[in-house]
């Protein structure tokens, strides 16, 4: 019997579009037991084609042409929240593509497993901070993903604000524009160079600066409620902020407490903020014995 606990992911950091991840303490946990056939536990539908994790499980063994062992796939916990730009369906693959590779013997490499998970998934920044923990870079090189970590310095906080609505990743994608001008791309290609030296330095300033975003927040911003109102209430504050992957969940990065966050529960009776930890560790494999 296996565990996997895969910590949630904020990806994009504002100007690191598709290729900047942080992961964040809000783990999905799921148990693998093999069996004589397949079952779901704990899941909202028990149909094993609609689930993700034993998609991606199964897929492994496609890839490698192996005879798929059966497994009841159980959430055991689910912390992260699905449609909130958090990487929930990014944490299902890393889980089921792990499990599968710790069945066969970890007959596949971490970055075989990324690049696998990536081609699931369809970008590598979610599914590499899930699986590595931290902040990572990273971009996709004939098939395969290719990542570089950084630290993270311990004198920033994190929060999310977490709406009580969703934001599908598909309306996300298709608010973007199909062309950009090349001084956006410049914009936001010399800010996300940078973004790694703040993240060390804990420099709130200079988050603040790298965090402007003109390839996607500009058009994602528009369809969550309240979240421009959110922003401009920290504009004279030393708060960073960013949308959290696609959307429509709130990264905030300050040196203030919760308590000094002055977060108007009122005004924004549909969010919650919340403090979260980085999670250095990315996926955990918890073998066990039943």
């Amino acid at each position: 019997m296996l565990k996997i606990k895969v910590p949630a992911s904020s990806a994009n950091l504002g100007c690191g579009f598709d290729s900047l991840g942080l992961a964040l303490k809000l783990n999905n946990t799921f148990i693998f037991e093999k069996s004589a056939s397949f079952a779901l536990q704990g899941f909202d539908s028990s149909k094993l084609e609609d689930n993700l994790v034993y998609q991606s499980y199964h897929y492994v063994f496609e890839y490698l042409k192996k005879e798929v062992i059966p497994v009841i796939i159980t959430l055991e916990e689910a912390q992260i929240p699905i449609s909130r730009g958090l990487g929930s369906s990014a944490s299902c693959i890393v889980a089921g593509v792990y499990a599968a590779n710790y069945f066969l013997d970890f007959i596949l490499s971490e970055e075989t497993c990324l690049s696998i998970a990536t081609k699931i998934e369809g970008h590598p920044d979610n599914i590499s901070a899930c699986a590595l923990g931290g902040l990572v870079s990273c971009f996709v090189k004939d098939g395969i993903v290719k990542t570089v970590s950084y630290p993270v310095s311990d004198d920033i906080f994190f929060y999310l604000a977490i709406p009580n609505f969703v934001l599908s990743t598909e309306i996300a994608r298709n608010a973007l524009p199909k062309k950009l001008l090349i001084s956006d791309y410049v914009h936001s290609l010399s800010r996300a160079i940078q973004l790694p030296y703040a993240f060390s330095r804990g420099d709130i300033g200079l988050l603040r600066d790298l965090l402007d975003d003109k390839i996607h927040e500009p058009y994602r911003l528009p369809l969550i409620k309240n979240a421009d109102k959110i922003k401009g209430d920290y504009k004279d504050l030393d708060v960073a902020i960013a949308i959290s992957g696609a959307g429509p969940s709130l990264l905030l990065i300050s040196k203030l407490s919760l308590s000094d966050m002055h977060f108007n529960t009122k005004k924004y009776s549909d969010w919650n903020l919340i403090a979260v930890d980085v999670s250095h560790q990315g996926v955990q494999l918890i073998p066990s014995i039943k």
